[in-house]
């Protein structure tokens, strides 16, 4: 079975579980990738979502962009809460005032396994760490960072970024390129200001001006991009980004593949 198709049947799983409960979900101590199955299966209709987990753990989900963004989304519309603080215990559980299930991970499998009911004292216990102080991802939603693409450029970058967050890293089994490395080649395949996408990305606190220029740097002299000086009026100029003639000519997954195996072997970028 490959990726995507275990992908489906998890998500079709957990979308059944989120059907039948009831509302508030505890969500204690979930790996990444239960998290992104939650995330995809949670509807308008899901019960609301409250995520019990450490802060080492979700600082792990603050480093995965597209998790975080689509956690951000569901927090954003009241559907998700994230507390840095969770029941002592092991592994994944979800927990309702009725039923609690476990997840067990045999051979990348995720099993389900459900309670007859939901001890008090467990429910009692994801309360109480419910009322510690939330965590704060410190991501945009996704809907912002769509939203924001258009206003800023137009909606072929928008529809490009979208495809290499939201598609190509479910493809790649080790996907190494970060949001500002993605942002960048999106950039360039598209002849965008410098300035522009500084502005865009500080904006929505996705990286700093320095981490952006040392994108930008790594990029040049890795031959993927040049940025050239173009006049703006008044005298002034500024860069404008664009992929290099062997870079232009691949297609946006060849693009996304290549580089991804630069940054994988990083110890020859200066960066």
């Amino acid at each position: 079975m490959s990726a995507p198709e275990a992908s489906n049947i998890g998500v079709a799983a957990m979308r059944s579980l989120l059907t039948d409960a009831t509302d508030p979900l505890y969500v204690l101590r979930p790996a990444p990738a239960t998290l992104e199955l939650l995330v995809q299966a949670a509807d308008a209709d899901a019960p609301l979502l409250h995520i019990l987990a450490s802060k080492d753990d979700l600082r792990t989900v603050r480093r995965r962009f597209r998790l975080a963004s689509s956690i951000a989304e569901l927090s954003s519309q009241d559907q998700l809460t994230l507390t840095a603080a969770t029941p002592a215990g092991r592994g994944t559980v979800l927990v309702t005032d009725e039923t609690a299930h476990s997840i067990a991970h045999i051979d990348n499998e995720r099993l389900l396994f459900e309670a007859s009911s939901t001890p008090e004292s467990l429910l009692e216990a994801c309360r109480q760490h419910h009322k510690a102080e939330s965590f704060d991802l410190r991501t945009p939603a996704w809907g912002k960072v769509s939203e924001t693409l258009v206003e800023s450029f137009n909606t072929d970058v928008k529809n490009d970024f979208r495809f290499a967050i939201q598609e190509w890293t479910k493809t790649v089994d080790e996907p190494v390129l970060d949001t500002p490395e993605i942002a960048l080649l999106v950039a360039g395949t598209h002849d965008l200001l410098f300035d522009d996408l500084l502005r865009w990305g500080e904006e929505l606190s996705l990286a700093s001006k320095e981490t952006f220029n040392r994108v930008k740097t790594a990029w040049v002299e890795n031959g993927i991009l040049t940025s050239e000086k173009v006049p703006i009026g008044g005298g002034r100029s500024q860069l404008r980004l664009t992929l290099t003639d062997e870079y232009a000519a691949l297609s946006t997954v060849e693009l996304l593949n290549k580089a991804n195996e630069v940054v994988a072997c990083r110890g020859n970028i200066a960066y």
